[in-house]
């Protein structure tokens, strides 16, 4: 039906409901009844225009509320991040605490990991602590209780730390059950503790600690546990791996031992 015979019929209907009362009924009645096929098709079209708009209308506030509930996912899995960081550093100072618990006499601070080299063979970590905090070169630096690496440098505000995967470090530890004094090396082949009498029987899951000797770190830090004996029998001395009892690659809050 095109625009002209709708505009008729729109003047009918006008007409229509002008004429007076007085007019028969039956002419009011037969007019009425041969246009109501365009007033159905005129209802069905103003009905379809008007859900036209309340579709169009909410189709426009979509790009909005999708906005907003972009904005709130973020903030929720922002919020959600920040409570996951504040329980793992609970849960580590927990640990720390219960371990070096019977130390009375040590003060224990922690600190952040803001830097690590990138050099393969010189493992070296920089903290947010330094000589404002107490700390000093050769202090012990641990994770979970366990020993990372020793303090190399120091400066007011931050401190490097030497970890004992390094192949510069040396460290000096002890076999727990046989007591036999060793010492620890990092490097590119991991941990590898030397000089072990070959009397000596350095069995798989035996705790190696530090001896103490040299005076730079205390007797009885956890180092970490035997792998694998991994010298020959015709060697004068053993030597067997070792895995870190710390999890030195993906720590990120570190605790150092000072003497009070």
């Amino acid at each position: 039906m095109n625009r002209r015979t709708i505009l008729i019929y729109t003047m009918v209907v006008v007409v229509l409901f002008t004429i007076p009362f007085s007019v028969t009924n039956t002419i009011r009645s037969t007019v009425k009844n041969a246009i109501s096929p365009v007033l159905a098709i005129l209802y069905q079209q103003s009905g379809i225009v008007r859900r036209f708009s309340i579709i169009s209308a909410n189709i426009n506030s979509l790009p909005k509320e999708n906005d907003q509930l972009s904005a709130e996912v973020t903030r929720l899995l922002v919020e959600n991040s920040n409570l996951k960081e504040v329980a793992h550093e609970n849960e580590l100072l927990r640990n720390e605490l219960n371990i070096s618990g019977a130390l009375s006499k040590r003060k224990l601070v922690g600190a952040r990991i803001i830097s690590r080299s990138a050099f393969v063979f010189q493992d070296i970590i920089t903290i947010d602590k330094g000589s404002n905090d107490g700390l000093a070169v050769g202090q012990p630096v641990t994770s979970g209780g366990a020993l990372m690496g020793k303090i190399i440098n120091v400066g007011k505000d931050s401190s490097d730390v030497e970890l004992i995967t390094s192949s510069n470090a040396v460290t000096q530890v002890q076999l727990q059950n046989s007591r036999t004094f060793s010492i620890l090396r990092g490097g590119i082949r991991g941990l590898v503790v030397e000089f072990i009498p070959q009397d000596v029987a350095a069995t798989e899951g035996e705790m190696i600690i530090t001896s103490g000797l040299g005076g730079e770190m205390r007797q009885g830090l956890t180092v970490g546990t035997v792998d694998r004996v991994i010298s020959q029998k015709n060697e004068v001395f053993q030597r067997v791996s070792i895995k870190p009892a710390a999890n030195i690659s993906r720590a990120d809050l570190v605790f150092i031992e000072i003497n009070e």
